[in-house]
């Protein structure tokens, strides 16, 4: 009878175990990637959850007739929302600083005439 199952001595037992090694690793690096992919869905869905309450944030100052309006220490946004723009007939003070990932604000800030106070401190605005 002919065996297609080497006998088990240690130079083969050595190389079964160095086999399941190699690919438990590879299973690994699999895992790594589906897990740092899915992470990036969830910060995805996160900033987008983060901008829609901006949103109504600014819906809302907007309705209460605001002079000034704060978005600080948010470490999730990277893009203000045009929606910013809706605040102009009242808006004197705005503060959009310690937002790390921020990193452009729309032109329509330019928009916003009566400013007195436009604070874009400690982001990662590009120039």
């Amino acid at each position: 009878m002919i065996s297609l199952i080497p006998p088990l001595n240690i130079k083969n037992a050595l190389l079964l175990f160095l086999s399941f090694l190699v690919l438990s690793q590879k299973e690994g690096e699999g895992n790594k990637k589906e897990k740092k992919k899915s992470k990036m869905n969830e910060l995805l869905t996160e900033e987008e959850l983060v901008e829609d309450q901006l949103c109504e944030d600014i819906q809302d100052a907007l309705e209460r007739n605001d002079t000034s309006f704060h978005f600080c220490h948010n470490h999730v946004l990277k893009h203000l929302p045009d929606d910013i723009k809706i605040l102009k007939p009242n808006l004197t003070i705005l503060h959009v600083d310690n937002c790390y990932q921020l990193c452009s604000v729309p032109s329509s800030i330019g928009n916003l005439s009566n400013l007195t106070w436009l604070n874009l401190a400690y982001n990662n605005l590009e120039l």
